[in-house]
């Protein structure tokens, strides 16, 4: 059975990929370091630290009591770290509560000071990036998999994109959790898309989609029906998702882009997602996997992207939870990216604990499919696709 389920989550995110979709504007390459490294000295960035230990980072000890001995040394470690450098940081946003990182401002000329101190491992900027989207169509043979028995049944999928309307007919009692994670910061200009503005929220209704007159955010609805749409008649036509006996897990973690930020373009607003707000959405996965009512956590899907990587991106902050998924049996899934790139993919699809789909296009000869690879998708040719130390391949 793990092997359709397998084949069915990969499937799904060649599907919604390159689904057919609708105007983005947004156009914008995510800033490299580099980029922002030549901002002024006194100019303010937003920044995940990560200190050195890894008993939150790579630990694959999972039980209860485990886990409450790992929050209380992560929260010792932070602790101990503001109590020196408090002074270097402008606000703390976020601690997270398993791996021994915190988000903060700092000024571009402390990131340095803070570089040098012996208990941080690194820090990195904390990058906002765009949904992964295109425009092309594509068949599958989901149907025959769903008549062979496997259509997700007593499995969710978490959905980590704009927002589901959970309310459409197509995917009416399908979302069985939500949750938010979205940021405010001056800096950036960005605002939080949870609702009344908080930076995080479970409660109900806290995933549903951002405004429509906020470029993308469509995108997670149209995502959630690809996955695990109900099973409808239209026009007297059979249609559903991918797996429409699976639940879904709806996480917003999406912030709020002015029209006048260099990230958006055709002067709309736009969505973009902070690392930091996946990291946090990934933490929150990991801690409530257990939940009966989810049935078994198969899935954790990521249709953005952002800078280029041509090499597996494994100190990131990000792949440490990446991991710790992997490490209870939950893949992570993520596109390669639509940049037609043949030397990388897009982050975080470098992150090797993760699986990474390029997108697929697929076309009838006769009586024949043959699928091909996009001409769009990032697709590393042989030599810039090594094997890593779990065995897989970025692609």
């Amino acid at each position: 059975m793990y092997y359709w389920l397998h084949r069915v989550l990969v499937v799904i995110t060649m599907l919604y990929v390159i689904i057919p979709t609708w105007s983005i504007s947004v156009v914008q390459a995510t800033p490299k370091h580099s980029d922002i490294k030549d901002s002024d000295a006194n100019s303010l960035i937003r920044v995940i630290i990560v200190l050195k230990n890894n008993l939150g980072a790579n630990s694959q000890h999972n039980e209860s009591a485990d886990l409450a001995d790992r929050r209380r040394f992560v929260a010792v470690a932070q602790a101990d770290f503001v109590r020196r450098q408090g002074a270097l940081l402008a606000t703390i946003s976020r601690r997270f509560q398993l791996a021994p990182m915190l988000v903060a401002d700092v000024r571009m000329a402390d990131v340095a000071l803070l570089q040098r101190d012996p208990a941080v491992a690194r820090v990195q900027i904390d990058r906002p990036h765009p949904p992964a989207l295109d425009h092309s169509t594509v068949l599958i043979g989901s149907r025959a998999v769903n008549a062979a028995g496997y259509a997700g049944a007593g499995t969710s999928v978490a959905i980590l994109d704009t927002g589901v309307r959970k309310t459409h007919p197509f995917l009416a009692g399908q979302v069985i959790a939500e949750a938010c994670f979205s940021t405010t910061n001056s800096g950036y200009g960005s605002t939080s898309l949870c609702p009344n503005g908080v930076p995080s929220t479970t409660a109900v209704n806290s995933a549903l989609p951002c405004a429509s007159d906020i470029s993308g955010c469509n995108h997670g609805t149209h995502v959630a029906g690809i996955v695990a749409g109900n099973r409808l008649t239209v026009d007297g036509r059979a249609v559903s998702g991918v797996a429409p006996d699976a639940k879904l897990i709806a996480v917003q973690i999406y912030s709020r882009f002015p029209a006048t930020s260099f990230y958006c373009s055709g002067g709309v607003a736009c969505a973009l997602s902070f690392d930091s707000d996946q990291i946090a959405a990934l933490e929150w996965l990991y801690q409530q996997r257990a939940t009966p009512a989810w049935g078994t956590l198969a899935s954790v899907n990521m249709s953005l992207g952002g800078e280029k990587s041509a090499t597996a991106c494994n100190d990131d902050a990000t792949a440490i939870y990446i991991a710790q998924l992997r490490s209870v049996g939950v893949a992570t899934v993520i596109a390669s990216g639509n940049e037609s790139l043949t030397n990388g993919v897009s982050y975080p699809g470098c992150v090797a604990a993760a699986i990474t789909v390029g997108a697929s296009s697929t076309g009838k000869n006769g009586a024949q499919y043959s699928d091909v690879v996009a001409s769009f998708s990032n697709s590393p040719a042989v030599a810039n696709n090594q094997i890593d130390d779990n065995g897989d391949r970025l692609l």
